[in-house]
């Protein structure tokens, strides 16, 4: 029911491509959701999943790239680095991929609380409050209390 309602809005997004009043932003947001209805039709088409090939590519890939935004971040905005910030920079181009970090880590938080390993859940909600990925952490917290 839950994917007939995903496709139903999806459908409804495509129609208002047709009167929009900014066609190229909302050509951008439409394909942008449309990774979204992957993201939810993949377990129809995927029959085992190994969660522990992803609980390792967080802890090898994620957090060491989200200790690395974090520490990027602070010495970017600092006032030391005031006269070398520009917008040109690589990283003022990745500065959004913080949600992306927090949301892994949150798939993450998830695999973690089913093992009942509370250290590394508390660690991987602590980097996500650092990182500044209040979403990610907010559907963590509430997904995991219910």
């Amino acid at each position: 029911m839950n994917f007939e309602i995903l496709l139903l809005l999806f459908f409804l997004m495509f129609i208002s491509l047709f009167y929009t009043t900014s066609p190229s932003y909302s050509k951008e947001k439409w394909a942008k959701f449309a990774l979204t209805i992957f993201c939810f039709a993949y377990p129809f088409f995927v029959e085992n999943f190994n969660w522990k090939i992803l609980l390792k590519s967080i802890y090898y890939i994620v957090i060491p790239l989200a200790l690395w935004f974090i520490y990027y971040r602070i010495f970017y905005w600092s006032p030391e680095n005031a006269m070398n910030r520009s917008l040109t920079e690589r990283f003022y181009t990745i500065l959004g991929s913080y949600m992306g970090l927090g949301y892994l880590l949150s798939l993450g938080c998830f695999i973690l609380v089913e093992r009942r390993k509370w250290l590394m859940v508390m660690i991987i909600m602590t980097i996500m409050i650092s990182l500044g990925s209040r979403s990610p952490l907010l559907f963590s917290l509430i997904t995991i209390l219910i």
